[in-house]
């Protein structure tokens, strides 16, 4: 289990923070300008494959259900690349809210759980 959870699924997050850091390279580069296929493309990957990777990881350590977690990041991550047009701020605003609704939703889980 430690070896599934502690190393396999790390490495589909570790992919997933290098194609991110891609996206958001070139968001930075032209703040102004929307995104290109491309950066959405990596912004879209980086965040499914890291939430993706600790789904995984969640999963094979707590044997817990993480299929909302994937919905939702799926959502985002659609959202992200479908948003052309619009500045970089907006794209990565949408990456954002995805991944805030995960940890509000975490946490409330962890609260339910702490008071049983």
């Amino acid at each position: 289990m430690a070896r599934d959870a502690f190393t396999l699924a790390h490495f589909p997050m570790l992919c997933g923070v290098i194609a991110y850091a891609v996206g958001l390279e070139d968001a930075l580069a032209h703040p102004s300008d929307p995104l290109s296929a491309e950066g959405r493309l990596a912004i879209a990957l980086g965040l499914m494959l890291f939430v993706g990777g600790t789904a995984i990881a969640m999963w094979r350590a707590t044997c817990g259900n993480p299929t909302q977690r994937v919905v939702i990041s799926g959502a985002a991550a659609l959202g992200v690349y479908l948003a052309a047009g619009i500045p970089p701020a907006g794209t990565l605003g949408i990456a954002f809210a995805g991944v805030g609704i995960i940890a509000f939703l975490d946490e409330r889980g962890a609260e339910r759980l702490r008071e049983t």
